[in-house]
């Protein structure tokens, strides 16, 4: 959270200026070919021609500072501190500079005491951390985040309603007065216990005239619009007001927030009404200053609130005698600090001492911005104090809508364990486990049919001997997993890549044996061909040191996915095949470009949407007659509301019949669902999911059923 906030009055002084200005600095259009970046005696040379120093380093003396000439600019970096409290910690009475001022020493004091809190409280109870289980790989957006990730990012986090926000800025110099925006943290919470976190580094972003800015201003858009709720601790439109500048969002769509500052201390004042004790001592206070004389010399703003509600138990008033554990704040109007809040509800310590510090001195290794591996160590921890940041208040937001107000006594102190996912009764619940071919996955779904909980880790294989979490028969033996295999309906793997990669086929497909036999084995439940699912392995262009050419990768990938077919009936699976061919590949020929995410997600959902009806099936030979014909009814209404939402729609020549159609599609292997007569030489073809739709568009021309190609089909074109 920045230690300084901008107000609207202060000079921008050596910032971007806002959407509405049409002048910009004219560091902005000058070439960043052949930089060199200094520090101190170790130096190295960038080429990057779209990078751009947001804010310019002549008046950001914090962050860098630039000589140009001889048409080479040096760019030194100064590094942030790693104990910036330590200075703060042995103030006293008896060491303050005799020449401050009066203004000067009171905080001079202010500072000693803040630091001295924050030390004992670190010192005294367990720190709070987030648990990285809880959160997908952190990702940095800058000027060298690729454009794919963002594409991915955009797609993942593309129905999460809810975020969590935080902003981090460089306290004023001597050079420049003000604070300078630097970090802005973003927690997509995708449900309680699952989140993508976002640290935008401001001052490392790309020049706005690249397409990558414009990924990362679409992305940003996204997130702050009118159909989010944004949560900040403190006013969500005041911490951001000083980031509008930079062109990424604005602010006037945000119309859903929340101060979970205000709304916590209103809760904690709700659950916590003052002792009797201080209440009658204010009420006596207050007759007290009935007098005329009294209340000339006694009356102050402070005090006004008061006076409007003196018998409220649950109002702040001054000179409240309450104790600490119910009344930690004893003044009028007094705001909690989040690590208050996160001691007196959790007992956990939210180290503060990193607060003041330079954010923006390039947070991500891959930067490089960095001069020793200690400056890397000072980014990193100042790295989860930012995350930290955002997810000490996600607790409490849960923890808030999670909790009976009335339970809140001054003795509830609970554990972080406490804090789940609330499950969705009677919803069958499919569990996805992926390498990083599903990190774009949305890590939650959910339809009218289903849910789906989707875990993907990097680097996953069917087996790793030497990295037992990363691999699937190690994992699904772990806690974490196991209480996720245990209550879904099915389990479904993406795995095979990182295996195809570096063992045969062979012995992948004894892994996937022993795999698929130990789940059987342990869940009862999970004893249908429906109910394990694995998908064939995508094409790979990356070599290894065991395959050392392409065509023995690909030679291996097509004996494994035969081979995975000729199991699947002996070992009472399904296979789920994905349509993904060379050209889905990344440049890197192992990934996925993430454009190509929504198809691959799609498929999983209508193979679930097929898994769950053959189930259904199942179950239904066991009903009664009234019964099953009450389920006809209901699955025949929604397939017939699919196949409206699923049709494509061609002209067709009066030369064509209906039985003509139907053989021409059979003969493109077009699997239609419904083909209503034909009107006014009008075609619609109804389809049962998006999948087959897809493949008809690509089929089908415009003109496929005039009649010239009519006298094709009946010529030439016949099976």
């Amino acid at each position: 959270m920045s230690s300084h906030r901008f107000s609207p009055s202060q000079n921008t002084h050596g910032l971007i200026p806002s959407l509405s200005h049409g002048n910009y600095p004219s560091t902005w259009h000058q070439s960043f070919s052949n930089t060199h970046i200094s520090y101190g005696n170790s130096s190295i040379m960038t080429t990057n021609s779209s990078y751009s120093h947001l804010q310019s380093p002549i008046n950001s003396e914090d962050s860098s500072r630039e000589d140009i000439g001889m048409g080479r600019r040096h760019v030194y970096y100064h590094q942030p501190i790693a104990r910036p409290h330590e200075r703060f910690l042995n103030r006293t009475m008896d060491n303050c500079p005799e020449h401050l001022t009066s203004k000067q020493r009171s905080r001079w004091f202010k500072a000693g005491r803040k630091a001295q809190l924050n030390h004992r409280i670190v010192s005294t109870i367990e720190p709070f951390q987030s648990t990285e289980a809880n959160y997908n790989s952190l990702t940095y957006i800058h000027g060298k985040t690729s454009e794919n990730h963002l594409v991915g990012l955009i797609s993942k986090m593309a129905n999460v309603r809810l975020y969590m926000i935080d902003t981090e800025s460089d306290r004023p110099t001597g050079n420049n007065p003000h604070t300078k925006p630097a970090l802005l943290q973003i927690q997509a919470i995708h449900y309680e216990t699952c989140s993508t976190v976002l640290l935008i580094e401001i001052q490392h972003l790309p020049h706005y005239s690249t397409s990558l800015f414009g990924l990362i201003q679409q992305m940003c858009s996204n997130i702050f619009s009118p159909d989010n709720k944004i949560i900040a601790w403190g006013d969500p439109i005041k911490e951001l007001y000083s980031f509008e500048q930079f062109r990424l969002f604005d602010i006037s769509r945000i119309t859903k927030t929340l101060n979970l500052q205000d709304f916590f201390n209103t809760m904690w004042n709700s659950a916590h009404p003052h002792i009797q004790a201080c209440l009658n001592r204010h009420h006596v206070m207050e007759d007290d200053c009935s007098s005329d004389e009294v209340l000339i010399c006694l009356i102050n703003s402070d005090d006004i609130d008061d006076d409007l509600k003196p018998q409220d138990s649950k109002a702040d008033f001054n000179q409240c005698i309450c104790p600490d554990e119910i009344r930690p704040y004893k003044t009028n109007n007094a705001l909690w600090s989040l690590q208050k809040a996160i001691q007196m509800i959790f007992n956990k310590a939210l180290d503060k001492a990193l607060t003041m510090n330079l954010w923006s001195c390039g947070l991500d290794p891959h930067l490089n911005t960095w001069r020793t591996i200690d400056d890397k160590q000072t980014r990193h921890a100042l790295t989860t104090y930012a995350v930290n940041d955002v997810f000490a208040p996600t607790d409490l937001y849960f923890y808030l809508m999670n909790t009976d107000i009335s339970s809140l006594d001054t003795n509830h102190i609970i554990n972080f364990n406490m804090i789940y996912e609330q499950p969705i009764q009677n919803l069958p619940k499919y569990f996805v486990l992926s390498d990083s071919h599903g990190k774009y996955f949305p890590p939650y779904h959910r339809t009218a049919q289903y849910q789906l909980v989707i875990k993907s880790i990097s680097g996953l294989q069917w087996n790793n001997p030497w990295q037992q979490e990363l691999s699937v028969n190690n994992l699904i033996e772990s806690t974490s997993i196991k209480s996720i295999i245990s209550t879904c309906a099915g389990i479904i793997f993406m795995v095979g890549t990182n295996s195809i990669r570096s063992w045969s086929a062979s012995e992948i497909i004894q892994d996937i044996v022993n795999i698929t036999q130990s789940i059987r084995s342990t869940y009862d439940h999970l004893n249908r061909k429906t109910d394990i699912s694995i998908c064939t392995i995508f094409p790979c262009l990356k070599t290894s040191t065991r395959f050392l050419t392409s065509n023995l990768l690909t030679s291996n990938i097509n004996d494994y996915n035969t081979k995975l077919y000729d199991i699947s009936n002996t070992l009472n699976f399904t296979i789920i095949n994905f349509p993904i061919t060379i050209s889905h590949l990344n440049v890197d020929g192992l990934h996925i470009r993430a454009k190509h995410t929504s198809l691959i997600f799609n498929i999983i959902l209508d193979n679930i949407t097929c898994l769950l009806n053959k189930t259904n099936k199942i179950k239904n030979s066991q009903r009664s007659s009234e019964a099953k014909s009450r389920r006809n009814k209901r699955v025949h209404q929604r397939q017939k509301q699919q196949q409206q939402s699923h049709i494509i729609f061609r002209l067709v020549d009066t030369i064509w019949k209906l039985k003509d159609i139907k053989q021409y599609l059979r003969y493109k292997q077009i699997k239609y669902s419904g083909l209503p007569d034909i009107h006014n030489n009008k075609l619609y073809v109804q389809f049962n999911n998006s999948i087959n739709l897809q493949h008809a568009e690509q089929c089908l021309a415009l003109g496929e059923f005039d009649s010239s190609h009519y006298r094709i089909w009946m010529t030439h074109e016949r099976p």
